[in-house]
């Protein structure tokens, strides 16, 4: 993986920086297995992002947003 990041980093530097400035910020990688720890791994990344507010999602199997 580091050395997938470092290509990363030679296309888009800014990006990069911005990527490793938000894992220090997280403490670890986002990393999940399931949807549950998906979703949380979503939220932990939002909030480190400055973004707040409630994440829904579309139940494709209710047509309801949860």
């Amino acid at each position: 993986m580091k050395d997938v990041f470092k290509a990363y980093e030679s296309v888009d530097s800014e990006m990069a920086s911005d990527q490793s400035q938000l894992e220090k910020t997280l403490g670890k990688r986002l990393e999940c297995d399931d949807v549950p720890s998906c979703l949380e791994a979503t939220k932990r990344l939002r909030y480190a992002a400055g973004f707040e507010g409630q994440v829904t999602f579309l139940n494709p199997l209710t047509n309801k947003w949860e």
